[in-house]
């Protein structure tokens, strides 16, 4: 879903109470959404539930969701906060990580820009995507399917803005790479010239 479209569905649900476009931002957030909270409470159940209250509180304050400069932004900082908090009145764990997540990260769903690329590639892509390191394919999954930018990646993962750059760096390196080994023949423009 394009920019445009979600600020227009967006002004309907805050302006006229629009259902069926609340309804459509939670069809296109809600999959990535629950993979990014379940991965932080390693409950699908709870995970289940604590998305019903982000968007439950997105509904809530449907009156200034035009006032919102990122959706997706809001949407993962408002999961994150609702998984930390959980998890501290849980008391499931002292010390969160990343690097707790495991295979949890491992989450997929349809863009504009998967839809063009045929299904071979596009399977060899996701693999590719699978392959990276838990952290590094988050933030490059929060990058280019929820089009967060570095500084709100940072802020939403505590993590600093150079670290984010570096994972990027890292994820579209081993992206192609992962690629090239799967299939020679095509080739692949990675920093501006031919590889």
């Amino acid at each position: 879903m394009q920019e445009k479209e979600i600020e227009k569905l967006c002004t309907l649900v805050s302006e006229n109470n629009d259902e069926k476009a609340f309804s459509r931002l939670f069809d296109h957030f809600s999959p990535g959404l629950l993979s990014y909270i379940t991965a932080i409470v390693q409950k699908p159940a709870v995970a289940e539930e604590l998305l019903t209250d982000v968007f439950m509180n997105l509904w809530k304050n449907r009156k200034i969701l035009h006032t919102i400069r990122s959706l997706p932004y809001y949407l993962y900082t408002s999961g994150k906060n609702l998984s930390i908090n959980y998890l501290k009145s849980s008391q499931n764990r002292q010390h969160i990580s990343l690097d707790d997540f495991g295979d949890s990260l491992l989450f997929t769903y349809a863009t504009p820009e998967t839809s063009r690329i045929d299904a071979d590639n596009l399977a060899a892509l996701l693999r590719a995507i699978q392959s990276l390191p838990p952290q590094c394919q988050l933030i490059f999954r929060l990058s280019k399917e929820e089009q967060l930018t570095r500084k709100e990646i940072a802020h939403l993962l505590d993590i600093t803005t150079k670290t984010v750059e570096n994972q990027m760096t890292i994820a579209f390196k081993k992206i192609v790479e992962a690629l090239r080994r799967e299939m020679p023949s095509l080739k692949y423009r990675y920093g501006g010239s031919d590889k």
